[in-house]
């Protein structure tokens, strides 16, 4: 009868614990979104990557939310082709959750100084695992920049790599990194962490329905 208690507690307060970080998640999209109706298409969007690719649903919601805090004068379309972008680069490339926050939080510091410098590049998400450089040299020689060599460095330095020039470019360079060989598909299809990654998701979003269900406002 001990035991039966004590899973029941351990139940209870993991379902409490979830219902808090779910409600924290949806303030923290009501202010760094217009209005309401904003702030849930965006919640949303991140439920729909993080499930697509087995990724902690708040964490990376999280992450998603800092992107558009510091956005600046960035389109909100151009944030969400990011977001995604590197969600199918990191997944694909096999990265680790820690590593691949590291790369989310790398691009909230790209769009809060609104260009690409070598602090972020290359310290922070090269560092993580994805080949930034070249993915970098090769937006910027899509758009016909002098980006060849050491090029790349340079028009970092002299500040002409901004978000508004080359974002999108590398956001495409990102999804032919991530669709080469079909690397992205195969990784959510085929390996075992993303499926574990969507199970625990389902989990959690129980528990959610379950604490908004009643359970919160018992505990007022």
């Amino acid at each position: 009868a001990l035991g039966s208690a004590f899973v029941a507690v351990e139940a209870f307060q993991s379902v409490v614990n979830t219902g808090m970080k779910f409600e924290a998640f949806e303030k923290t999209f009501l202010a760094v979104s217009k209005n309401t109706e904003e702030a849930k298409e965006n919640m949303e969007f991140a439920r729909k990557i993080a499930m697509e690719m087995g990724a902690d649903i708040v964490e990376s919601g999280k992450a998603y939310a800092r992107m558009l805090g510091g956005k600046g004068n960035t389109p909100l379309e151009t944030v969400r082709d990011t977001f995604e972008a590197v969600s199918k680069a990191t997944t694909a490339m096999g990265l680790s959750a820690d590593d691949q926050m590291g790369v989310y939080r790398a691009f909230s510091q790209i769009l809060s100084k609104q260009k690409f410098t070598a602090e972020e590049v290359q310290n922070q998400i090269a560092d993580r695992g994805l080949p930034a450089i070249d993915l970098l040299r090769n937006a910027a020689l899509s758009l016909g920049m002098d980006a060849e060599g050491g090029g790349i460095n340079k028009l970092m330095e002299r500040g002409e790599l901004t978000v508004e020039k080359i974002l999108p470019a590398f956001n495409k360079q990102l999804e032919l990194l991530a669709n080469n060989n079909n690397a992205y598909s195969k990784a959510v299809k085929e390996n075992f962490a993303p499926a574990l990654g969507r199970a625990t998701n389902t989990l959690k979003m129980l528990s959610n329905e379950i604490f908004e269900g009643g359970l919160k406002d018992g505990l007022l």
